[in-house]
């Protein structure tokens, strides 16, 4: 239906807050290792990009969620998944762990700065 993969999209506006909860977490473990007040640009450079990967694979199986509840049933074919648990079940009975990171390095890769 129109409004299938919802309840998993409004789990991605966790994407931000994970990023910058592990942002801050990363850069008080940098300042306190270095002994400096603040980090330089490069090392906040690489406290994001350690920040955005982290939370790009904590919310990573969302997505993965949200795209299978949204594939279109083919004309004729009952519908694969009937809801988010559904999608859950069959996805660890059939790939296990790995199925929910399917393309993770991919997207890890596209939106690591």
């Amino acid at each position: 239906g129109f409004y299938s993969g919802m309840v998993p999209a409004l789990a991605g506006v966790s994407h931000g807050a994970v990023m910058f909860m592990a942002y801050e977490e990363i850069k008080q473990l940098m300042t306190a290792h270095s002994g400096k007040p603040e980090l330089d640009w490069t090392e906040g450079f690489v406290a994001g990009a350690i920040a955005k990967v982290f939370a790009t694979l904590a919310t990573y199986p969302y997505q993965v969620l949200k795209a299978r509840l949204q594939q279109r049933p083919v004309q004729g074919v009952k519908r694969k998944y009937n809801g988010v648990m559904d999608v859950v079940r069959k996805t660890y009975r059939s790939e296990g762990m790995r199925g929910f990171y399917k393309g993770a390095l991919i997207c890890t890769v596209r939106v690591t700065p």
